[in-house]
């Protein structure tokens, strides 16, 4: 485990530098999507952000670096990731950050996880499905036991519901949606989601009838989202601010 600073990130932020080496290096799909973020931000302004699947944090890291006043939840089942955010926190005293060690699905207690103790980012509660460990590498699966929320019950006992989510649950998309139905129909807060294209159809039709609209972080072409591994569901109300959205994130990532 190394401290590492990042351009953008005014603290040293704990990584392990072998398995988070494209952060460090800056793979092409992560500067889109950081430059998808500083757009949601610039144009939408976001008060209160929910990180689903953490990871180290790189990009609650991100966001807090151009507004440290942002509220941050971070949310990361792996026991690795977590510790490597408590050491994070512990050196960057943000002012309204928390972690939450748990797994978002459709309910709460204790579930089995397949853990990626190789990688760390692609543990996912689909336990009775191959592991990407297991598939590209033919590691056996290490499950363990882990806390799982639902959006749902933690918007009903927070002050402050999310304006901007990101979601990366390797695979466990519809069960994050199931225990977030309220608080997407009510609060109705963008979503960056992280998805596996077996799951685009059943993913982008619950998305669509709750009044989001879907497109891609890297192009504003409508044909782009079906080629994406990332969406943008955006509330149907901000559909005439897209311009300005996708001119933001061209001006962050130089396209």
């Amino acid at each position: 485990q190394v401290f590492w600073r990042s351009e953008g990130i005014s603290f040293p932020v704990r990584i392990r530098l072998v398995r988070h080496g494209r952060w460090v290096v800056g793979s092409a799909i992560e500067k889109d999507l950081v430059a998808a973020f500083f757009g949601l931000q610039q144009v939408f302004k976001p008060e209160v952000f929910w990180d689903v699947g953490a990871n180290f944090g790189y990009f609650s890291w991100l966001l807090l670096g151009k507004n440290p006043d942002l509220r941050v939840i971070l949310f990361e089942p792996e026991p690795d990731n977590a510790n490597l955010i408590r050491k994070t926190l512990a050196r960057a005293k943000c002012k309204e950050v928390t972690l939450i060690e748990a797994a978002v699905s459709n309910t709460e207690g204790s579930f089995e996880f397949a853990s990626d103790f190789v990688g760390g980012f692609t543990g996912t509660l689909e336990t009775e499905t191959q592991t990407f460990l297991e598939a590209h590498y033919q590691v056996p699966k290490k499950v363990i036991l882990v806390e799982a929320v639902s959006l749902d019950h933690m918007c009903a006992t927070t002050k402050a519901p999310p304006d901007l989510i990101k979601m990366d649950t390797e695979g466990s998309h519809m069960k994050f949606l199931a225990g977030s139905m309220k608080l997407l129909a009510e609060k109705q807060p963008i979503v960056v989601l992280d998805y596996l294209p077996d799951d685009r159809g059943e993913l982008f039709d619950l998305l669509k009838s709750l009044g989001y609209i879907l497109v891609s972080p890297e192009s504003d072409e409508p044909e782009a989202v079906v080629k994406s591994e990332h969406v943008l569901a955006l509330p149907a109300a901000v559909k005439p601010t897209l311009p300005e959205l996708f001119a933001a994130i061209r001006s962050f990532s130089g396209h």
